[in-house]
Parts: structure tokens; sequence; C-alpha cells
């Protein structure tokens, strides 16, 4: 494929007559920066006439839109050229170079945090001083963005300086694996946020983002590593080791026991609500048809339907022994600094008592609460209250189905890539991905149109991980599955080259199977008809005569 360029005319628009319905920004954002001749980013503002600008993501040409307010001027591919990743790669290709070409970055405030603890080891942000920036350097098993390079410090000898990784992030965070192997190795590092950065952003604005005011963290730092494993080596002692009681028990397998509550469930006729799943019930010693069974039995048998308290049904589980022991501590008022922790060291922590709220949540659905009727008179009214809270239960509950339905494959997607672990899960909810033209959490809480395309998107991206899988048309909505989409668009050329190289075979093919036909048929004699060998003796009589008379003339 060539890789063209757009040349820019002296009168700072495109060379090339731009129509003005195609001046608008690709898919809801205009691109800041294009690559020039020597593949350096350059600010849409500051481009030279005669120059050339190409995409920094697909290397694709691009035009400058500058016939508009200097805020909002931007690069654009050309018409027909699509590129999801081009805003991410343009910022992501800026920001490394502004790093590169400065001397002195901000650095996050050095703090351990662990629940709701926290220990200043540092009273504010230091700055850094560097003479060297590596850009994109291998090191063993890690390619970090910028790899940093202390300035020497006459109190400090040559070999002792320090280096500093620099990750940078725009609609994903750095990858697990990288930061597993960072903390391994206990190597500094850490991430520039600029998923905020403005659509229209100017290069002195985006300069002093990257290295002063955007927010930064720290992925590793040696003394906030040794500082939270005492916060949490002291939270652990102080709460009489919940976390490690807590994992435990989320191992532990559901008991078999008899289901004494199913002949209520089977008189009601209400099976269809016993055995879902709902996420967190590894908090209950037996399987969720049991436990649910339980709850379902105890409110058919209630006198007062039209409430539905999960404070109370917990505690009844729990005398009921069906709440597994290590879980007892967290009912009722809890130290919000427990919650915290346990939350911080028990990865699949869910309290019970959300459990219980979302099953109260189908059981609404199912329209177990019936119409209370009102003083006034034998209406089936609903009261106002409990009509606002029975809408605001089922909306949440909807909610949470869809925040579940998107995380399972989510979290399928991170267990099958190739990257492993690909982002967190909140921080993927909230960021802005242009195929959706907003975050995926304004899909799930918005329309079910929307929730329903944000789902056949991560679903194709799921079935992308398999072989021979096409490759979706909404982009990786910022998960890194960059070797996947490239593995499948392999197989596709692939696929394509064998289909090219199996149809010129069968025209081969066909081709000698004509010739060798051809050649085994025999070819017709003609037969010569009677007057043309008449013609022929005539011609042979007439040259004979001829001979013979020649001698007797007397001129000849």
């Amino acid at each position: 494929m060539h890789r063209w360029g757009v040349n820019i005319g002296a009168d700072g628009l495109s060379s090339d007559a731009v129509p003005e319905s195609d001046r608008l920004c690709p898919t809801g954002r205009g691109i800041p920066f294009g690559l020039d001749s020597k593949d350096k980013p350059t600010h849409v503002t500051q481009v030279k006439p005669g120059h050339t600008y190409r995409c920094p993501s697909c290397k694709w040409p691009l035009s400058a839109v500058l016939n508009t307010t200097r805020r909002r001027q931007h690069f654009r591919h050309r018409k027909g050229a699509e590129c999801s990743d081009a805003y991410e790669t343009s910022l992501h290709k800026a920001a490394e170079q502004v790093i590169k070409e400065s001397s002195e970055i901000l650095l996050p405030a050095v703090v351990a945090r662990h629940g709701g603890q926290s220990r200043n080891i540092t009273d504010k942000a230091g700055k850094l001083q560097y003479d060297d920036a590596r850009l994109e350097v291998q090191m063993d098993g890690i390619k970090p963005d910028v790899v940093l390079r202390e300035a020497p410090d006459a109190k400090r000898s040559a070999s002792a300086t320090r280096e500093l990784l620099v990750e940078i992030f725009v609609t994903h965070r750095t990858e697990q694996r990288k930061i597993d192997l960072i903390r391994e190795r206990r190597l500094p590092t850490i991430e520039i946020n600029l998923s905020k950065t403005p659509r229209f952003v100017t290069p002195d604005e985006f300069k002093r983002s990257v290295l002063y005011e955007a927010k930064r963290k720290w992925v590793f730092n040696n003394a906030i590593h040794d500082a939270e494993a005492a916060l949490r080596e002291k939270a652990e002692e102080l709460f009489g080791g919940i976390g490690a009681s807590l994992n435990a028990a989320y191992k532990v397998e559901f008991v078999p026991i008899h289901n004494r509550w199913r002949q209520d469930i089977e008189d009601a006729r209400v099976e269809d609500l016993v055995g879902t799943h709902v996420p967190g019930d590894r908090c209950f010693t037996v399987a969720p048809e049991i436990w649910q069974s339980a709850i379902l039995s105890r409110f058919l048998r209630s006198p007062d339907r039209g409430r539905f308290d999960a404070e109370v049904t917990l505690d009844w589980l729990d005398r009921e022994r069906l709440l597994k022991p290590a879980f007892r501590r967290l009912l009722g008022e809890i130290d919000r600094d427990l919650l915290a922790h346990v939350r911080a060291v028990v990865p699949e922590f869910r309290h019970p008592l959300r459990v219980v709220e979302d099953y109260a949540g189908q059981m609404v659905l199912y329209g177990l609460f019936p119409h209370s009727h009102s003083n006034g008179g034998s209406s089936d009214s609903e009261p106002t209250e409990f009509a606002e809270e029975r809408a605001r239960r089922i909306q949440m509950y909807y909610w949470r189905l869809r925040v579940a339905e998107a995380e399972e494959v989510f979290k399928a997607i991170q267990a099958e890539a190739k990257n492993g672990p690909l982002m967190e899960w909140e921080s993927w909810l909230d960021t802005f991905q242009v195929a959706l033209s907003g975050t995926p959490r304004a899909r799930i809480t918005g329309r079910e149109v929307g929730f329903r395309e944000l789902m056949d998107h991560l679903k194709a991206l799921r079935q992308m991980l398999e072989p021979n899988a096409e490759i979706p048309a909404a982009g990786l909505l910022g998960l890194p599955l960059e070797p996947e989409r490239d593995a499948r668009e392999a197989e596709r050329r692939w696929r394509e080259a064998a289909e090219s190289a199996r149809m010129a075979a069968e025209i081969e093919w066909g081709r000698q199977a004509a010739e060798q036909e051809a050649a085994a048929v025999p070819k017709p004699r003609h037969k010569v008809g009677w007057k043309r060998r008449l013609r022929q003796r005539v011609s042979q009589m007439r040259d004979r005569l001829s001979k013979l008379i020649r001698p007797l003339n007397p001129l000849g």
C-alpha cells in the first residue's frame, strides 16, 4: 500500500480542495497531531506549506482543516480512510516527543494507601531533572513508553544514577502483565493520565499537561510498596485476619443439603425464580437454588408482602446457617476501615447484603411485590412512595443486570487475550470510546438500543480472539487486543492468497486439460473432389504435350 501525504498550500488550506461537507472531525474527534516527513509529531497549528503529514496510527495521508477558528483546527483522514486509533496514537506519540525534548517532569506525591488508611512519605510532589530520554526501548520483556535518566548530582556518584519509567495513558491503562513485571523487578514507574485531554488542545496546553498538570500516579515506587505492605499487615492484624479468612471461605464448596423450602416454591409456582446466578453468592454455604428458595418461602409466608427488608432477611439466613461463618462479622454496622481493608485484600469480595438486594430485584421484576390498596377505598392504585421505590428498584436492578452482563464478557476477554488482564474494569467504564461516542457506562445506564450495541461490540471482540474470526468494524474499544487483531488480519490475507492460488490452479488445470483433449482428437483428412482431380490431370497432360511439341517448333 502506498503511503501518501497531503500538501499544505501557501494559503493554509489543503491544496486538494476539501468539500465543505467533508471538513468534520472523523468519528467525533479531530486529530491534533500528525507525523511530518521525519516521523515527528506536529501540531495542526504548526503545519508548513508544501509539507506532508500522515496519521500516527495507520500512516494514511491527513488533511489539515485550517479554515475554521484556531481552537477547532485539526487533522482529518482523507475521505474513505478509517482509523479508530488515530486520536489515541497522536496524543501518545506527541506526549513522548514532549518528554524527550524537555529536561524536567513533575512526579506524583509519594503517598502509601491501604483501605481507608494513608501515610505521606513526602509532603508534596517533586520534580525530576533528567538529561536523557529514550522512547519505547526493550527491557527484557518490558517496553516502557519512555525511560528517563536522572541528571547527575554532585552528591551522588555516576554509578548511582537512577532511571524512571514513564507510561502514558490515553484510552487504556498500563497492561497488568507489564505492571506485574515492573513490580517484580521493583522499577520506579509513573503513569500520566491524558484521557481528559481536550479535543482541540493547543501545543502549549498539551506540553504543560504532559509535564506538570495532567493527573499522574506511581505504578511502582519502592517507598510506597514497603509502606503499603506495612499498612496491610497492620490492618490484617488489627481486624483479626479477616482478609485471609474471607479468601479461604470463597474457595469452600457448597454443602449439599435437603431443600426443605422446595414445597412452598412449587405451591406458589415460582420455580423460575430459584437457581439463578447472582454475583457474589459464594458467601452462602449452599447452592443458589436452596438459599433463594429459603428467601422466597419466608417472603411468601410473611403477612406483609408490601415491603422487603434485605438486612432482616440476611440476618435470618445467618440464623438458618446458610451464611458462611467468615461473613458474620460483616453483618449490621461495620467499620468503614474494615470494609475498605476487605475490598483491598479480597479481589472477588461482594457484600452479602448486595447479593440479597440483587435477588430482591429479581423478585420485584417477577411481580412478587403486590399493589397495595389505598386507605380511601377499594381501588388498586399503588401509593406514590411505593410506586417510586418500585420504579427505583427496577431501574437499579436493570442497571446491575447490565453491568453484570457486560462485566462477564469483559472478564472473558481478559482471560482469553494474549496480553492477560487488559485494564481495570471501573477505569474502562469511564473511558471515552470513539466508536461509542461516549463512555461504556453511559451505554449501560442509557437506552436499551445503546446497551445492546455495546454488548454486540464486546461479543464481536471476544469472537475475534478465535482463529479465522472477523475483525469488528467498531475497533478495539480501547482494549489492547492488537496482537489478536494483527493475527486475524494475517489469517485473512492468507485466506485471500490461498483462494487466489486455488483459482489460478483451477484455471491452469482447465487450460492443460483443454490442450490435452485437443491433442487427442485426430485431424480430419480432406477428400479431393473429382473436379479437382480432373483439373490436375488436364494440367499434367498439357505440360507433357508442351514438352513434346517444343522441339518441333522451328521458331522455338
